[in-house]
């Protein structure tokens, strides 16, 4: 395992030649243990913030629903933070992946120009993710009450259909790290070694 990591973390520039699916595995397994752990660590500052403001608003005998609109506002300042975090940590992850991807893809005998597919997928994700965020920030801190945030975010949750863009990227990469190895040598190189 520690030699597919290293192997690449090595390699990040490295697009020609091939990766073998366990060498592309055990990297991939690394790379989610890290975006994991970043992201715990990015929450647990808004978590204790969150549960503060809740506290507070509670203590000063506001009705559960306003108490929610506190708590709500809160958080909306934490969004745009936790929103950027997540941006830096996807454009992280895809020049982490991105000649690892293409190794692999290589290794099934298929062109690496595949990888333009989930790393497409993932920026234009990301630009709705950040539009949706903005919009949903906006609504969050015009919210006089429950009722009208209610409404508000009922009206945001017109983004819900693009969260397929989510996923493109991710079935892209299972399904090319899933592909048998061409055996023997194929046009972009010989067979890769098991790591």
């Amino acid at each position: 395992m520690f030699t597919a990591i290293r192997h690449n973390l090595t390699h990040l520039g490295q697009f020609e030649g091939r990766d073998a699916r366990q060498t592309f595995w055990f990297y991939v397994l690394f790379l989610v243990l890290i975006n994991i752990a970043l992201s715990f660590v990015i929450s647990i500052p808004i978590v204790g913030a969150t549960m503060k403001v809740g506290i507070q608003a509670a203590q000063q005998g506001l009705k559960p629903d306003q108490v929610g609109v506190e708590v709500l506002r809160s958080i909306s300042g934490w969004i745009g933070i936790s929103m950027w975090f997540s941006i830096a940590l996807g454009l992280a992850m895809i020049a982490l992946l991105a000649a690892a991807f293409v190794r692999r893809v290589h290794d099934t005998g298929n062109s690496g120009w595949w990888a333009v597919v989930p790393i497409v997928a993932k920026l234009c994700a990301m630009a709705l993710n950040v539009s949706a965020t903005m919009t949903l920030i906006d609504t969050i801190a015009h919210a006089a009450d429950a009722a009208s945030l209610q409404a508000a975010m009922a009206q945001n949750s017109e983004m819900l259909p693009y969260g397929f863009l989510t996923w493109i990227g991710p079935v892209v990469v299972v399904v090319f790290g899933l592909l048998p190895s061409t055996p023997g040598a194929n046009r972009y190189g010989g067979e890769p070694d098991e790591d």
